[in-house]
């Protein structure tokens, strides 16, 4: 399997866990649910998993793994691009 598409499964499983985790365990006005924290650990998932990419292109030099850079790229410039459209 090519690794864009894993990565791309990776970020789709784990928007799937953030809203099945915030229906299970829901948040109030004052508590954030787990849910919520999985949304705001993204970012940070997302640069380490960027950095082990960038470190991997470095020692390949394969341009599947400057393609995963761009999806995680993506995948942060989204996070807070929803950040800014809810606020």
């Amino acid at each position: 399997m090519r690794k864009e598409f894993k990565v791309s499964l990776f970020y789709i499983g784990y928007v799937s866990l953030i809203f099945l985790t915030n229906a299970l365990s829901p948040s109030g006005v004052c508590n954030p649910g787990l849910g919520m924290l999985l949304f705001f650990i993204t970012p940070f998932v997302a640069i380490i998993l960027s950095a082990v990419a960038l470190f991997f292109y470095y020692m390949h030099r394969e341009r599947a793994y400057l393609n995963c850079l761009l999806i995680h790229f993506a995948v942060i410039l989204g996070f807070f691009a929803l950040l800014h459209y809810n606020s």
